[in-house]
């Protein structure tokens, strides 16, 4: 996908967890909690991935509309020059009032409403002509290319947190905090070198996809590879679908006649994954 900014690509993708399809070998079949949205103007592009808490009943309904609300909001907010803390601290303060808004059409107790629904994490990406910007609220996962030739086979992952309790931006709704849920967390910021660099966010399932490199893609000889493909492969750019088939195709039960006896071969994201890639070519605007 070609973004408006000159020399800018952008591809993302999702595939629910085989944990939330099955416990065993019993039928879960629980929505993706993941979510991403791609927001863009001729002056900024907003990427953002969203994990909802997976303990709650309705945690994608959150991630998919925190994702939108926070792209949206970094994208009427990133002037050119306005500093990235400032950027954050103005989003942060309109995302919280939606969401308050929101609670309140449901008229149940808040705190409930809350937990049931407003509970995600939040990674994200913004772009403009000088810089790119990495932030996070909550737990999720980052990596920087400063080369396109760099062959990683790793992510940064942003926690793990007391109790497994991520700093939700909705524990702030009602006025109840947890450590840092006060400001997102300004994780990179990449200035104009010159040279062609990718960055890639991330759920924290995508974690599980960088450590599964030397697998092989159940059913096939084929080896899942390094997390540095999707910003080195050139067809994750032409084609959409590109990621979301990959990622499918890692997470397909299927089975092999293996020395004249049937193997099964299990999907290998146990968790909900989501990724985003940005890759710029050439920075030097």
């Amino acid at each position: 996908m070609n973004a408006r900014l000159p020399n800018t690509q952008v591809a993302f993708g999702t595939v629910v967890g085989r944990d939330h399809l099955k416990c065993g070998k019993v039928l879960v079949g629980r929505n993706n909690q993941d979510a991403v949205v791609v927001r863009q103007s001729d002056r900024a592009l907003v990427g953002v991935v969203c994990d909802g808490c997976g303990g709650e009943e309705h945690s994608e309904f959150g991630a998919r509309l925190g994702a939108n609300l926070v792209s949206q909001s970094v994208l009427r907010n990133a002037g050119i020059a306005d500093p990235i803390e400032d950027v954050l601290d103005r989003v942060h303060g309109d995302v919280l009032a939606e969401l308050r808004i929101l609670v309140r059409h449901f008229g149940d107790d808040p705190a409930v409403v809350i937990r049931n629904h407003f509970l995600f994490t939040i990674v994200g990406v913004l772009v403009r002509p000088g810089t790119l910007h990495l932030f996070a609220l909550g737990d999720g996962t980052w990596a920087v290319a400063n080369n396109l030739e760099n062959r990683t086979r790793s992510v940064h992952s942003l926690g793990p947190f007391p109790d497994n309790a991520p700093p939700y931006l909705g524990y702030a709704i009602d006025g109840s905090r947890s450590p840092n849920v006060d400001s997102f967390r300004l994780i990179r910021t990449i200035h104009n070198t010159g040279e062609p660099h990718a960055v890639l966010i991330g759920s924290d399932g995508a974690a599980d996809l960088a450590d599964a490199a030397d697998r092989v893609i159940p059913g096939t000889r084929e080896l899942v590879g390094p997390i540095s493909d999707f910003w080195q492969d050139d067809r994750y750019f032409r084609n959409p679908q590109m990621i979301n088939r990959k990622l499918r195709r890692l997470n397909t039960d299927t089975q092999r006649v293996v020395h004249g006896k049937i193997h099964p071969f299990h999907g290998l994201l146990h968790d909900d994954t989501t990724l985003l890639v940005v890759r710029r070519n050439s920075i030097g605007e």
